[in-house]
């Protein structure tokens, strides 16, 4: 399943509302997306950015948004997000793909060449250079035995003499081993000889440069400016680029063996949807099944275990949409989620966002309150009736009635008894799945009843929880949502 479906969902319906050279709505929308998979792997990403551009079938529109997603992922402070820029750029810019401008694509083509042979779980390009004493020497050529820091520095580089003292303190105290080597990417021999001695003085380093400039280092590292630090494995694969001595104490932290630590849980797994999807077929209640699962852990001085039991229920309840489910999720948050002290950092991303975001969908249109008043389009049905005859048979033919188009119509003014609302999408099968419910709702259902069904605009997002449709709600004749989240 997609993750943070109600987000994209959103982003997805925006998509047919972008007007031509207007497109604020969508981008803020793109950037409220992006935040919610920043933690993503590249590679799920570049999906999402594939799914993404493909949705949008209106050429204009589908070349903002690669151009959109490009620049994003390349101006990403995140490691590895130029992963996904690298293939955007090849997919769509370069490709023709996506009708961007000229000078679009030169860009793409630019970043691509300056950054496509040093990403991250590439191996590290081969670099032919010269050492202290001249000689030409190679390396990433074979296999090394420790991890290696690889540094592209500059005399004049005050960033660079900043980060050179950083790393003079830390690599003796790092918890692995680490090799260091030193490019000096200037042309005075003066300089550089001052700044082995004085600067980056630590045994072992191994010290080179390319006064001829014919290694072509900027290209194969992406050396547009300096400091450039980068992390590499043994086996020659790159691990950490872009980063700074503080980001690369933490990769170098993470890669040291911790045999105390449990690996981080990752929530809402094919196994625990499983075991949720044989709990709750029998027809178990959500919250009576929360009860007992505190009961079972932190009744029994368990957290750990009742953190990743209830995370798992937030996700099931969360992407397996149903009018039981998504009622019960706002009690279910408020007693199990809310104000319990059993959140981790990296929970704290997982669960209590993805809580916040439910919160916010779920406070849209609830039970019992007035349907907003918003006027919207679209084609009323009401059930037939039986034709008149003679004696009022009661075995008359049923004559339907014809369905008719409304402008503008209140909702708070649908006076059917009950009124039935349903917000679908022509691109949505589902919606197209709820039809023959919707008929049989209208030859079963009461002669008062009347339903509406009408597009889920954007311009809608702020007053219905639109993030899956169709989305279906019941009102009372006096305009009370009496029910929400039904399938027909």
């Amino acid at each position: 399943m997609r993750r943070f479906l109600p987000v994209l969902t959103a982003l997805l319906l925006s998509l047919f509302g972008a007007a031509a050279q207007d497109y604020s709505a969508l981008d803020g929308k793109m950037d409220a997306y992006f935040k919610t998979i920043e933690a993503a792997p590249a590679a799920e990403k570049c999906s999402e950015a594939d799914f993404l551009i493909s949705a949008a079938t209106e050429p204009a529109v589908r070349a903002h948004i690669a151009e959109y997603v490009f620049d994003h992922y390349s101006e990403s402070p995140v490691m590895g997000d130029e992963t996904v820029a690298v293939y955007v750029a090849r997919e769509w810019l370069i490709s023709g793909k996506a009708a961007v401008s000229a000078s679009s694509r030169t860009a793409a083509e630019s970043y691509v060449r300056f950054t496509g042979r040093s990403l991250i779980g590439m191996k590290a390009p081969v670099l032919t250079l010269r050492d202290v004493n001249q000689q030409t020497v190679s390396v990433f050529d074979q296999p090394r035995e420790h991890y290696t820091v690889l540094l592209f520095y500059d005399t004049t580089c005050a960033p660079c003499a900043l980060e050179t003292e950083y790393l003079k303190r830390y690599i003796p105290e790092a918890p692995i081993p680490l090799d260091v080597v030193a490019v000096y990417v200037g042309i005075r021999e003066p300089s550089w000889a001052r700044y082995r001695a004085t600067g980056l003085t630590l045994e072992g380093v191994q010290h080179l440069w390319d006064p001829g400039m014919q290694s072509d280092f900027h290209e194969a590292y992406g050396v547009i400016k300096t400091p450039a630090l980068f992390l590499i494995a043994p086996d020659l694969t790159i691990v950490g680029r872009r980063l700074d001595t503080k980001a690369l104490t933490t990769l170098v932290d993470a890669l040291a063996p911790h045999p105390e630590d449990a690996p981080a849980y990752v929530y809402g797994s094919k196994e625990s949807e499983a075991m949720l999807d044989g709990i709750f077929s029998s027809g178990a209640d959500v919250l009576e099944t929360a009860a007992y699962i505190e009961r079972r852990t932190l009744g029994e001085g368990n957290p750990a275990a009742y953190a990743r039991t209830i995370g798992d229920m937030l996700y099931y309840l969360s992407f397996h949409r149903s009018e039981a489910f998504r009622e019960a999720l706002t009690p279910f948050m408020d007693r199990y989620i809310y104000g319990r002290d059993v959140w981790t950092a990296t929970d704290s991303l997982q669960v209590l966002t993805l809580a916040d975001m439910m919160k916010g969908l779920l406070s849209k249109c609830p039970v019992g309150s007035p349907v907003p008043d918003v006027a919207v389009d679209g084609t009323l049905r009401r059930p037939g009736r039986r034709a008149k005859v003679a004696n009022g048979r009661s075995d008359a033919p049923f004559v339907p009635r014809a369905d008719k188009t409304v402008k503008g119509l209140n909702l708070r003014k649908l006076r059917g008894d009950p009124g039935v609302v349903v917000f679908a999408s022509d691109s949505c099968a589902s919606c197209a799945d709820a039809a023959p419910g919707i008929d049989r709702l209208l030859s079963q259902g009461p002669r008062k009843l009347k339903v509406l069904i009408t597009k889920a605009d954007p311009s809608l997002l702020d007053d219905f929880d639109l993030s899956s449709l169709p989305y279906i709600i019941f009102l009372d004749k006096k305009g009370i949502v009496t029910r929400r989240y039904v399938d027909l």
